[in-house]
């Protein structure tokens, strides 16, 4: 578990109340990290989706993901995270570059409401741990990003992730 302490210091380094995918907010007992959790709807990815957030989860980071119905409550839920977590798979790499996927609206709402700086993509394939294999929009705008690389034990994936929401 993190220390309050640490999640403290974070917080007033940040500077920001807010970001996209992990937000640092204040709950009724502790700090906690708010994200969003961004990925593609193919059946494998989705799996493992649900497992990293429960992973998270028991890490005492909140989690929000793509499984709302409608925009609006889609953006909302990037609105009050602070990070956004983007879970890299070649499905991903393709449906953010199709200009009918809510991929794309996703990772459009994330850049302008939560910045590059706060978005964390989390490889999913260790074809993909180096950005150089990226294309089209995300290799374009998170190529200079620090990835997390695949993991196969999801316990310890969602370890390094807590790790790197720290250093942001």
């Amino acid at each position: 578990k993190l220390e309050i302490d640490s999640l403290e210091k974070i917080f007033k380094a940040s500077g920001n109340e807010r970001s996209d995918h992990i937000v640092i907010e204040e709950n009724e007992a502790s700090k906690r990290f708010r994200c969003f959790l961004a990925y593609s709807k193919a059946k494998r990815v989705e799996k493992q989706a649900f497992e990293l957030k429960e992973e998270l989860e028991k890490l005492e980071v909140t989690v929000s993901s793509t499984d709302f119905t409608e925009d609006t409550e889609i953006f909302r839920a990037i609105d009050q995270s602070s990070v956004v977590l983007i879970l890299v798979t070649r499905e991903y790499l393709q449906e953010v570059d199709n200009n009918e996927s809510q991929v794309k609206k996703e990772f459009w709402h994330a850049i302008r409401s939560r910045g590059i700086k706060n978005m964390i993509p989390i490889s999913l394939d260790s074809a993909l741990n180096d950005t150089k294999s990226w294309y089209g929009r995300l290799g374009h705008h998170l190529s200079s990003s620090s990835v997390v690389a695949f993991k196969d034990e999801v316990g310890e994936l969602a370890q390094d992730v807590v790790k790197a929401m720290t250093r942001h």
